[in-house]
């Protein structure tokens, strides 16, 4: 069989095979779509008496098409950001810590924060970190998770862990330099409850390399503490203050003020409680 003959069986073929659904109709020879109006049907002609009408996706089928790939696409990518999220956020508690759960959203923190976020790489390519500090219980970790989960969202892997889990890793760790420029390469790290581990020699150093190679990598940071501008402007040891002077270079102060969130949670507990225990439902 010649090179023409297959081409010409080809066609039969494709002109026999194809079945017209309810509402399409004839048109120049091709099948239309009886919804959206336009063809079912492709004309190619290859010259010599051959011509190929082969099926093809009308209007409306290319755009459920398109609408099924982005649904498939983006539930990969929801799936693939949890993933993220499990691997990035070490505690537990931020996981949930969401602009979506936000009891202020009109605050002014919420607002910047979410700036924040939408500005990311500008902020990226400033290297624009904070410090969050602010008396406990007022919402320094809660912002902080916020932003960790929303970069995340846009498939941005923002690392989350607290001093004292760092050190912990730090004294368990194989090869202490892996662990380090693992951290270093984060685009956005997270360093929650700064100034909670105990000071010792060794923990000043560890947090000091860290801080040191996140700022050599020019890479934003966020530090949530309890501890003051002022403190970090009179530190207690020559140590501390090398920490310190760093990371005043890497961020921007922001007191998180208002309630005591922790005070308001635990006193709403109380009350529950007495209430069961007084025979409440």
């Amino acid at each position: 069989m010649s090179f023409n003959e297959v081409l010409k069986e080809i066609a039969a073929r494709g002109a026999n095979g194809f079945t017209m659904e309810a509402g399409d109709y004839m048109q120049d020879g091709l099948i239309y779509c009886g919804k959206c109006h336009t063809p079912r049907q492709a004309r190619i002609d290859l010259g010599e008496g051959i011509m190929l009408e082969p099926p093809c996706l009308c209007k409306c089928r290319t755009e459920e098409r398109d609408k099924e790939k982005a649904a498939d696409k983006a539930r990969a990518q929801a799936l693939e950001n949890e993933r993220m999220r499990r691997r990035c956020i070490r505690e537990e508690k931020l996981l949930e810590f969401t602009f979506e759960n936000d009891k202020q959203p009109a605050s002014k923190y919420s607002a910047i924060f979410k700036r924040y976020c939408d500005k990311w790489e500008q902020i990226k390519a400033d290297n624009i970190g904070l410090i969050l500090w602010g008396d406990k219980g007022r919402g320094k970790s809660f912002y902080a998770g916020c932003i960790c989960n929303r970069l995340i969202s846009k498939g941005i892997q923002a690392y989350a862990i607290t001093e004292p889990q760092i050190i912990n890793d730090m004294f368990k760790a194989v090869d202490k330099n892996e662990y380090i420029n693992r951290l270093a390469r984060y685009p956005l790290l997270l360093i929650d409850d700064f100034g909670a581990a105990r000071a010792t020699e060794y923990s000043r150093e560890q947090i000091y390399t860290i801080v040191d190679e996140r700022y050599k990598a020019n890479l934003p940071t966020i530090f949530t503490t309890n501890l003051t501008p002022a403190q970090f402007d009179a530190p207690d040891s020559i140590a501390e203050g090398r920490i310190y002077d760093r990371i005043k270079a890497m961020g921007q102060f922001i007191e998180i003020k208002g309630k005591n969130w922790r005070q308001d949670e635990a006193s709403q507990k109380a009350a529950a409680f007495i209430e069961i225990m007084n025979g409440g439902d």
